[in-house]
């Protein structure tokens, strides 16, 4: 038939043949064919689309049916399936077609990972780079750490009411304070409380002082100390196994070293008596002095 064609009525393009268990059967097909010249072939080349229905699921309880595009040039087979649509539908479209604004692919920077697949990105994250990036850059819980400024710690209560804790096992020190040229260890308190001191040195248990330290007398507990020394003994055995409350040791000059502007009757019955017993144990060294030297030492 040519020419122009009208059909009033439904158009219908049958199964090519009726279903069976084994097997299902796609409709009669609608061709449309244009015809293009070939340099390769020197010669016109029919270009046909096909469009038809074509079962799916046969067999089953729930079979279904897309409407289906095929492309065939010239003599050629037909490529399979170039777009669908489902019952439901959505348009099938062939794995290599873009649309405006789809992500084709993704370029990450480590420790960052990132994959596309059919314009979905995937992000992930490589924990092992991103340690090694942010060791360079920040504290490390499982090593030292070198700070080139100061660290600033404070704390109103809590374990131990301490703001920073250092703890040594094995020989090692808990607490170490070095300077070129300032101080390696500076302590101060405010608005100290009688029997308070900046700096609290003890031996023994933690936060264990010995029996004179917790009693006491009123007098002595109204004190309070830059630097204040306690012990409770020495737990090794052995004849020259000691314990000093404070300790100074010294290969020139004095070990101990106070000076004292006022010097009241009491302090300076104590410094004789230090001095005495120092110098009959030849602790020579050990001597203390002080900027008021007592002249009334016969009152001690």
């Amino acid at each position: 038939m040519g020419g122009t064609a009208t059909f009033r009525g439904t158009t219908t393009l049958p199964a090519e043949s009726t279903a069976t268990a084994s097997a299902g059967y796609r409709s009669q097909l609608l061709n449309f064919t244009d015809s293009a010249w070939s340099t390769t072939t020197n010669g016109p080349v029919a270009q046909t689309w096909r469009l038809y229905a074509v079962e799916h699921s046969n067999d089953t309880a729930n079979p279904t049916s897309t409407l289906s595009f095929q492309f065939q040039n010239g003599a050629g087979a037909a490529t399979p399936t170039v777009l669908s649509i489902e019952q439901t539908g959505n348009i099938d479209v062939a794995p290599t077609q873009t649309f405006p604004g789809t992500i084709a692919s993704v370029t990450a920077t480590s420790p960052v990972t990132a994959t596309t697949s059919s314009g979905a990105v995937s992000l992930g994250l490589n924990t092992s780079a991103l340690e090694t990036t942010l060791n360079a850059l920040y504290p490390q819980l499982g090593t030292g750490n070198v700070f080139k400024s100061y660290i600033e710690a404070v704390q109103s209560g809590g374990p131990l009411t301490s703001a920073v804790i250092g703890a040594g096992t094995n020989g090692s020190t808990g607490v170490f304070g070095a300077s070129d040229t300032g101080l390696g260890v500076y302590g101060n308190v405010v608005t100290p409380k009688d029997g308070e001191s900046a700096i609290l040195g003890s031996t023994g248990k933690a936060f264990t002082f010995s029996h004179t330290y917790s009693n006491l007398g009123s007098e002595v507990s109204n004190h309070i100390a830059g630097v204040w020394g306690d012990t409770t003994g020495n737990p090794n055995a052995g004849q020259y196994e000691k314990a000093a409350g404070i300790l100074g040791t010294a290969d020139s000059w004095y070990a101990g070293a106070p000076f004292i502007t006022t010097v009241p009757l009491r302090q300076r019955c104590m410094r004789r008596l230090w001095e005495t017993a120092a110098q009959s144990r030849g602790w020579q060294r050990s001597v203390m002095r002080s900027r008021a030297m007592p002249q009334e030492e016969s009152v001690c």
